[in-house]
């Protein structure tokens, strides 16, 4: 990852960590039905910028991992992914 990327990251994305090769954040729900409708509606912003997150997903939780999959790392490339994400979910 670039000195770059990991500024953007430290300043746009507060809540979101940086675990090995990817970039992840979690939230909390109140219940398993308000995680799920979140996790469909990161689904189809993934869909619609073709750069598909893992998903975990459990009672009162969703966490979101982004990583750059044909570079095999984090890249610039998942920064502005997880600032529509924070946009959909407010800060993780």
């Amino acid at each position: 990852m670039s000195d770059a990327t990991l500024d953007r990251v430290q300043t746009e994305l507060p809540g979101w960590q940086v675990e090995g090769r990817s970039l992840v954040a979690r939230w909390r729900f109140p219940d398993f039905s308000c995680a799920l409708a979140a996790a469909v509606r990161v689904g189809m912003e993934a869909e619609r910028a073709a750069h598909h997150p893992d998903l975990s997903l459990g009672w009162g939780y969703l966490q979101v991992s982004l990583t750059t999959h044909d570079a095999a790392a984090l890249t610039a490339r998942d920064v502005d992914p997880a600032l529509r994400i924070q946009v959909l979910l407010g800060r993780p």
